[in-house]
């Protein structure tokens, strides 16, 4: 394994974040997975996945000109560079269930402690879990992360 890997060290707290608050969430409304399975609505919403017409996706193999493509990555990285919203920050009211707001407040804190443990590695503070990085990698501040898609 590579000693220093920022990307790994800091994916990977992160990733059980997120898969924590999802499962956390879920369970609030699904103890189990036959509960799903009984939801007719998200069945509805499987079938419609798994119906014919929402495999026709068309891909070419073929690229777009040079210049049409720059226009297109560069159009994708302005509007991701906005940010309009962060993971783990949801609108006050977004959220109602008592249970839900126990697991959203878990997700932040625990979005909060990751970002501490990122800035100290990236600083050189010995808190850092694992010692200073020879360059800082800010990419994965979770203060620097977009839930989902801007909207």
């Amino acid at each position: 394994m590579l000693p220093e890997c920022p990307y790994r060290d800091d994916i990977l707290p992160l990733w059980e974040a997120i898969h924590d608050w999802v499962d956390g969430y879920l369970r609030v409304f699904y103890r189990e997975d036959v509960d799903v399975r009984g939801d007719a609505e998200v069945q509805t919403w499987v079938r419609e996945l798994a119906a014919p017409a929402a495999r026709r996706i068309v891909c070419s193999r073929r690229l777009p000109p040079v210049d049409i493509g720059y226009e297109a990555l560069d159009t994708v990285y302005t509007v991701a560079a906005l940010r309009f919203n962060r993971l783990g920050r949801y609108p006050p009211g977004h959220f109602t269930d008592p249970q839900v707001l126990e697991h959203v407040q878990s997700f932040q804190a625990r979005l909060e402690a990751i970002e501490r443990t990122i800035v100290a590695r990236n600083t050189g503070d010995p808190r850092g879990e694992g010692g200073p990085r020879p360059l800082p990698y800010p990419y994965l501040l979770p203060s620097r992360i977009t839930a989902s898609i801007n909207s």
